[in-house]
């Protein structure tokens, strides 16, 4: 989610092709009813301190952190910058389902036809 915003801030971010380019870069974590549950604001490297030491990619840890607020059980859906078979066997792991499209090079070889 993207967080119109224009006021000067360190964590302020430009997305070119956006209708508010500028603005503030936010992992939310929202029920069926699109009310929002739980948020991160992207701040830099410092966002996701405790996945440091992970292989996982920046969409990987937002959903992983906000995954942590939920027990067994629940589903999430998410977009291709979230979605590879690490996340979904990590999530797997802790009882959570998840569904979304995924980006052609993250597709297991094993699974290419």
């Amino acid at each position: 989610m993207k967080v119109p915003f224009s006021v000067a801030c360190g964590i302020k971010q430009y997305c070119p092709g956006k209708p508010n380019p500028v603005g503030m870069k936010a992992s939310v974590l929202a029920n069926p009813s699109g009310i929002v549950t739980d948020f991160h604001i992207y701040q830099g490297s410092t966002t996701y301190k405790e996945l440091e030491d992970s292989n996982h990619v920046l969409g990987e840890k937002a959903v992983i952190t906000l995954a942590n607020t939920l027990v067994p059980e629940h589903i999430f859906y998410f977009d291709r910058y979230c979605t590879s078979m690490k996340l979904a066997n990590e999530l797997l792991k802790r009882g959570i389902g998840c569904t979304g499209t995924i980006i052609k090079t993250r597709i297991p070889a094993a699974a290419r036809f």
